[in-house]
């Protein structure tokens, strides 16, 4: 059984969020002030969470 994904859900996943579900960060406020102080970047520019 092949998994099915849809791109567009993947366009809507907060930063933050995503950041707390993969353990990259331990909380998701924490990810949230990463994202506010510039320190996680998207495509070359500072992300929003």
């Amino acid at each position: 059984m092949d998994r099915v994904t849809d791109p567009s859900a993947a366009e809507e996943t907060r930063i933050d969020r995503w950041l707390c579900a993969v353990r990259l960060v331990k909380t998701r406020p924490l990810a949230t002030q990463l994202c506010e102080g510039g320190h996680v970047l998207l495509n070359g520019s500072p992300a929003k969470p």
